[in-house]
């Protein structure tokens, strides 16, 4: 079962489900971005707010996240860390799979 972060809504316009997230302002999350925002991660928004709009966030138990095209294979077990794909103007803040790198921040483990 899920836990979600009650009475939080988007600081922006989300471009897609299934975002990770940080809290950016008072009760507000934002997409993270490039930048200190992938170490900030607090959940991964289920819904496409608008700016303004009620984010549903899962910050803990199963939910459904963004993964990367460049993570390569997955399995269950993995370690996950924040990444951003930018496909011109639209941002997307994803998952990938941790390089080992010892400033990196665990988010989520990968269950399949």
């Amino acid at each position: 079962m899920a836990t979600y972060l009650k009475g939080v809504t988007a600081g922006e316009a989300f471009s897609k489900r299934f975002q990770s997230c940080w809290i950016s302002a008072t009760n507000t999350v934002s997409m993270a971005d490039a930048g200190g925002d992938l170490v900030k991660i607090i959940g991964v928004c289920q819904n496409k707010p608008a700016s303004g709009e009620a984010a549903d966030v899962v910050i803990q138990g199963e939910c459904l996240a963004q993964i990367s095209n460049d993570a390569g294979e997955i399995s269950a077990g993995d370690h996950l860390i924040g990444d951003i794909a930018d496909s011109g103007a639209t941002t997307v803040a994803l998952l990938t799979k941790t390089t080992g790198a010892d400033d990196e921040v665990v988010v989520a483990v990968a269950l399949e």
